[in-house]
C-alpha cells in the first residue's frame, strides 16, 4: 500500500511513491445535519489533523441518480478521514436536486449567494464554524462524481478563496450545458475565462489552490476528454506546467492501474490527473473486490485517500513560503539527504543540535539540594541532516501515519518545506526520530 508524495526538484518533476500507513480503524462517527435545505452526513474522525491548525474538511458531492446515503456508505471515506484527521461531509443536493437528482453545475450563471453554489458555501461556513469539528479554514476542499464533479469545479471557480483543493471525478467542464456530457463541448480558453470571471475579486486565490482530476478509461457516460480539459483549465489558471507522471499502480487502493500526470509550478505540484484503467463511470473506492454498485466501484484507486493525501501534502495555504526562498539551501542538502550518515556523520550534528542537553545540565545543576544534577542524553545510533526530498529511505509506516517514528511526513513537510535541512536521529530500535527526546532511552530533565 502506498502514498503519493510528488516532489518538484527542477522544471521536470520527480515523483516519489512512498509506502503508506495501513488504513486506520474507523473510530469516528457519522452524524447528520440540515444546512441550506441539504441533509448532510458528516463524518468526524477520532484523530486530529496531520497538518495546519486543526482538521481538514472534504465536502463530497454525489452524482446524478445516486443517493447521498449510497455515496456515504460505499465511498470508503472513514479510513482516509482517520489517517489524515479530515472531516468528511456528504450533502444531498437541495430539494432532491435538478433532473435525476443532479447538482446544478451546468451553464455559467453561478453565484456565491444563490443556487446550489450558494447552499454549498453556507454548508462550508457552517461546518468550519462548528468548534466541535475543529476545521482549519485553510484546509477546506470539495470533490465529487459526475454532476458532483462538475459542481466541485464550479465551487473551485466561484469560491477559490474558500476551497483550497478541488477533486473532479468524471465531471463535465464548467460552462457546459446539461446535455453536453457525451462529447467535449467547450474550449480551454472559454472555460478558463468563465472560471476566472466567476471568481471575480477572489481570483487571486487561484495562486494557492490545488486540483485533482480523475476519469476511467471505460467511462462512456461523461466524455473522458473532459478530464483532460479540466486538468488543462486549472493548470492554466494556476500558471502550472506539465511536470511528468507518476505510477498509479503504487497508490492506495485495490489493484489500481492507469496513468498519472502532474502539473507544477516553481514550488511544487498543483494539478494531478489519473486515467484509471478499466474504471467505468464511478467513484473508485479502492476498498476491495466486487462489482460496481450505484456508480461506486470497490476496486481501483482509493480516491478519498488520494485526495486527503494530495491536498494535505501540497496545501499552499498552510505553508505559503515552502519551496520559495529555501531553494538556495536545498540544492546542496537534497543530495546529501540521500547519503544521510555520509554527510553529517554524525554524531557531531546530533550532539551539537541536541546540545541543549549541555546547557540544561549546567543550569539545573547547582547542587544546593544535594541532589545529583540531571544530565539529559540522547542515545542515538547516528544523527543525520536531511531534507524532505532527500531521506525517503528513512520513512516508514507507523500507527500515526507515514513518516518518522514520532512525526508524520505531512507534518514534517508543513514545518520544513521541501528544501530546508533538519536533523534526524536513529535510535537503537533502528527507527528514525525527528525529536531527539523521543529516541528510546533518552533522558529528559525536569
Amino acid at each position: 500500500m502506498h502514498r503519493f508524495a510528488p516532489l518538484l526538484v527542477t522544471a521536470a518533476a520527480v515523483v516519489g511513491m512512498l509506502s503508506s500507513p495501513a488504513p486506520a480503524a474507523a473510530d469516528g462517527v457519522w452524524s447528520s445535519r440540515t444546512v441550506a435545505g441539504m441533509t448532510t452526513y458528516v463524518y468526524t474522525p477520532a484523530t486530529a489533523g496531520v497538518v495546519g491548525e486543526g482538521r481538514g474538511l472534504l465536502v463530497a458531492l454525489h452524482g446524478c441518480s445516486q443517493q447521498a446515503t449510497v455515496f456515504r456508505d460505499l465511498g470508503n471515506w472513514a479510513s482516509a478521514a482517520e489517517a489524515y484527521g479530515m472531516v468528511v461531509a456528504v450533502p444531498a443536493a437541495p430539494n432532491g436536486g435538478v433532473l435525476l437528482g443532479c447538482w446544478d453545475y451546468f451553464g455559467g450563471n453561478h453565484s456565491r449567494t444563490q443556487g446550489h453554489a450558494g447552499a454549498l458555501l453556507q454548508l462550508a461556513a457552517n461546518l468550519t464554524a462548528d468548534a466541535a469539528l475543529d476545521v482549519d479554514p485553510a484546509q477546506v476542499y470539495v470533490a465529487g462524481l459526475s454532476s458532483g464533479g462538475g459542481m466541485a469545479m464550479v465551487m473551485g471557480c466561484v469560491a477559490p478563496d474558500v476551497f483550497a483543493g478541488v477533486g473532479i471525478d468524471a465531471g463535465p467542464t464548467v460552462g457546459t450545458s446539461s446535455s453536453q456530457i457525451g462529447k467535449v463541448s467547450t474550449s480551454q480558453q472559454a472555460a478558463s475565462s468563465l472560471c476566472k470571471s466567476l471568481a471575480g475579486a477572489h481570483s487571486g486565490a487561484f495562486a494557492t489552490q490545488l486540483t485533482s482530476v480523475l476519469a476511467g478509461t471505460n467511462d462512456y457516460v461523461v466524455a473522458q476528454g473532459y478530464a483532460d480539459l479540466n486538468a488543462a483549465v486549472m493548470a492554466q489558471l494556476y500558471g502550472a506546467t506539465s511536470a511528468g507522471g507518476f505510477s498509479v499502480a503504487d497508490l492506495e487502493g485495490y489493484q489500481p492501474s492507469g496513468t498519472g500526470l502532474l502539473w507544477a509550478d516553481a514550488d511544487g505540484p498543483r494539478v494531478s490527473q489519473i486515467r484509471a484503467t478499466s474504471l467505468a463511470h464511478a467513484w473508485p473506492a479502492g476498498s476491495g473486490s466486487g462489482a460496481d454498485k450505484s456508480y461506486v466501484s470497490p476496486k481501483h484507486v482509493n480516491y478519498a485517500w488520494y485526495l486527503a493525501d494530495f491536498f494535505s501534502t501540497n496545501n499552499r495555504r498552510l505553508c505559503p513560503d515552502c519551496g520559495g526562498g529555501n531553494d538556495d539551501s536545498g540544492n546542496g542538502e537534497t543530495g546529501s539527504g540521500e547519503t544521510g550518515s555520509g554527510e553529517t556523520g554524525s554524531d557531531d550534528t546530533g550532539s551539537g543540535e541536541t546540545g541543549s542537553d549541555d546547557s540544561g545540565g549546567a543550569d539545573t545543576g547547582s547542587g544546593d539540594t544535594g541532589v545529583e544534577p540531571c544530565t539529559p542524553s540522547t542515545p542515538y545510533v547516528q544523527a543525520v541532516t536531511a531534507t524532505i526530498s532527500g531521506h525517503f529511505s528513512r520513512f516508514a509506516s507507523y500507527p500515526h501515519g507515514y513518516g518518522t517514528a514520532d512525526a508524520t511526513y505531512t507534518s514534517l513537510f508543513s514545518k520544513y518545506g521541501m528544501s530546508t535541512a533538519f536533523p534526524l536521529y536513529q535510535g537503537s530500535d533502528g527507527k528514525w526520530y525527528a525529536d531527539p527526546a523521543k529516541v528510546p532511552g533518552a533522558v529528559k530533565c525536569p
